[in-house]
């Protein structure tokens, strides 16, 4: 079996502020569209900032929560992975499953979530990359 500082999974929780900085993304494109969607006088790069916008803003949301899915898939695997090799920090799967699936949720539906689940997986990576 190989040693847990050599398991793939560790790299997916590394990802962890990738769905944060998608966020951002998608909230600032949307902002772009509104903007220029409530202007009264329109010209043609005005509409194609605003198309620009809407579309970035789709894309950027839509990454953001595959980004958080990889995350929750990867730190659930990670825990399981750490606990079956008997590691110093081999924390309950179920509490970091808990903590993914609110990063998901943040991701997705509710962004100040992130006020949680951001600082619960630095603090996981900090202990996983610390332990080996």
């Amino acid at each position: 079996m190989p040693s847990t500082r050599t398991s793939p999974w560790r790299y997916g929780v590394a990802l962890f502020p990738l769905p944060v900085l998608l966020s951002v993304g998608a909230t600032l494109a949307s902002d772009l569209f509104l903007a220029v969607s409530l202007d009264d006088q329109l010209t043609d790069a005005d509409v194609l900032a605003g198309i620009a916008g809407f579309v970035l803003g789709v894309a950027a949301s839509w990454l953001a929560a595959l980004a958080a899915l990889v995350v929750l898939v990867a730190v659930v695997l990670d825990a399981r992975a750490l606990r079956r090799a008997d590691a110093d920090f081999a924390p309950r799967t179920a509490f970091v499953a808990g903590v993914g699936v609110v990063h998901l949720v943040a991701a997705a539906l509710f962004a100040p979530l992130y006020v949680v689940s951001v600082p619960a997986l630095a603090y996981y990576t900090y202990r996983r990359f610390e332990s080996g």
